[in-house]
């Protein structure tokens, strides 16, 4: 499992989502994603 670190400003949460449907772990590491975990990301990709 490939462990990718967000920093791209530009990167929205639907960007991420397809990441996390393959299985990647995703850093948030830009300050959009700073308060967001791994596991809320998951949450997010179930609601979409």
């Amino acid at each position: 499992m490939k462990i990718l670190i967000t920093g791209s400003k530009g990167m929205l949460a639907q960007d991420l989502i397809p990441l996390l449907r393959e299985g990647h772990e995703v850093m948030p590491y830009s300050p959009e994603y700073a308060s967001l975990s791994t596991c809320d990301l998951r949450k997010l990709m179930l609601r979409c």
